[in-house]
């Protein structure tokens, strides 16, 4: 456990975790909470990084941290709890600038890694931060910009974001349907051979 409880390494795994307390979804105070500890945490782990960044091989975010949590367990990047606190938040336009504060911060992090030349998974199949932008885009089109942001910052070469049951970058481009985001979204898709 490092001396922020918003961060935990996870030693055994090479795995830094990235926490926000567990609350209600449905609560608007709790929303903003867990964003504060999210915000706090990705702030928190550019300093740890840079003392103990080649040690990471997978960093993760994770809104169900609760007093049950073992240093053993493995968030579940794509679990319902994990999309639906996503989802919630992003129907509420009351949560859109805290939300859109904590998706800089991972893409300051994201950057940051990428320039250090660090993995940036939260699990072999999960690029960095791509469950709180998926879920977001899919819960209001207000925030597909910051999913084709990420687009840009992920690493392609090794992305499921083209294939992934359900919760994909085909079917985001057609909920989104005739807007600017679909395009950009459909034409990395084709850049990196993952459609026609």
């Amino acid at each position: 456990m490092t001396g922020d409880d918003t961060l935990l390494w996870q030693e055994e795994q090479d795995r830094l975790v990235l926490r926000a307390r567990k609350t209600d979804a449905a609560d608007l105070a709790a929303i903003h909470a867990r964003l504060a500890d999210l915000a706090d945490a990705l702030v928190n782990a550019r300093s740890w990084l840079e003392a103990h960044g080649e040690e990471v091989e997978y960093i993760a975010l994770d809104t169900e941290w609760g007093e049950t949590w073992e240093v053993e367990d493995w968030p579940e990047p794509w679990s319902e709890a994990q999309i639906g606190f996503w989802t919630a938040a992003a129907r509420m336009p009351e949560a859109h600038a805290g939300l859109l504060r904590v998706t800089a911060l991972a893409a300051l992090l994201l950057v940051r890694l990428n320039k250090a030349g660090q993995p940036a998974n939260e699990e072999d199949e999960t690029q960095f931060a791509e469950v709180m932008v998926t879920a977001l885009a899919f819960a209001d089109p207000a925030f597909a910009a910051e999913y084709v942001r990420f687009l840009g910052l992920w690493d392609m070469e090794h992305s499921t974001a083209f294939h992934r049951d359900g919760m994909d970058a085909c079917a985001l481009i057609e909920r989104l349907g005739d807007r600017p985001e679909a395009a950009q979204i459909a034409a990395v898709g084709r850049e990196h051979g993952f459609l026609d």
